[in-house]
């Protein structure tokens, strides 16, 4: 609507809208005549994003726009959000009474009371150092502690579900809508770690037949339990990962730490400190 009342011709119109469809992983061909109600939750809400984008504007206002999907379309359009948002550079105010989701997407959070910004930092400033009593009490158990978790192993999830190269995408599709799972830990024959896949390769990707090793796997940085706490922490949230992989000396996957993870085991030991105050 907006490139029409722009005047763009019919032309241009066409190409933007293929264009924007691919980066999302929706066939132009395949969507472009579909109407809502036979789309799902997730595409439907990818092409109100792409209607957003159509104009090309410096800055965009998302206003809770994932509040009433289920928790794996959800996490996978976060992350997708974010890849968008590192490709195109555009500047997005994203509206959400959700921290964890704060924490995830933004490099910077305000909080608002009554109008009013009541600060306006890093994920990381704003979890360590509130500013008041009001956004102590709004950010609640995500509250971190200084100093008192000291190594990854005391902050990781064990034993995550890592999938070898030679496996069929059909079985790991299936593990991961069983297991609410948006990233695969990837491993070799000897179980060494290979990289990710997260579920935006999948998008409009696979085909009959295909292995895990047919997909673009990719290299990420891991940690091992004995790093510390706070390299973690900078690596997941100054660099805005959404997972961070934990091997051993024999480069074995024994955890990951997520955001959640890590502000869980953080909280916990403020609850501890707090009860005996």
């Amino acid at each position: 609507i907006v490139p029409k009342l722009l005047k763009w011709d019919e032309k241009k119109r066409l190409a933007r809208t293929q264009e924007l469809m691919k980066t999302v992983g929706l066939n132009p061909e395949e969507f472009m005549d579909r109407y809502p109600a036979k789309m799902s939750g997730g595409q439907q809400q990818r092409i109100g994003f792409l209607r957003a984008l159509a104009a090309d504007p410096p800055i965009i206002l998302l206003d809770e726009p994932f509040g009433a999907l289920d928790p794996v379309t959800r996490d996978s359009l976060q992350d997708e959000l974010k890849r968008l948002q590192k490709e195109l550079n555009k500047t997005m105010v994203f509206v959400t009474h959700d921290m964890d989701e704060a924490i995830k997407i933004a490099d910077r959070i305000v909080i608002m009371n009554e109008g009013q910004i009541v600060q306006y930092d890093t994920p990381e400033e704003i979890l360590l150092n509130p500013a008041n009593q009001f956004v102590e009490k709004f950010i609640g158990k995500h509250r971190l502690s200084n100093g008192n978790v000291n190594t990854v192993s005391e902050i990781m999830r064990s034993n995550p579900i890592t999938i070898r190269e030679n496996n069929g995408l059909a079985r790991v599709i299936s593990q991961m809508q069983s297991k609410r799972i948006s990233t695969l830990l990837i491993v070799d024959e000897h179980n060494k770690y290979v990289g990710t896949v997260g579920i935006e390769a999948l998008i409009d990707k696979v085909k009959p037949g295909m292995l895990v090793s047919d997909l673009e796997i990719e290299s990420r940085v891991s940690v091992s339990p004995a790093s510390s706490a706070k390299e973690a922490f900078d690596l997941l949230v100054k660099d805005r990962m959404d997972i961070l992989v934990v091997t051993n000396d024999e480069n074995e996957v024994v955890g990951v730490v997520t955001k959640t993870s890590m502000v869980e085991s953080l909280a916990s030991v403020v609850w501890k400190e707090e009860a005996h105050d």
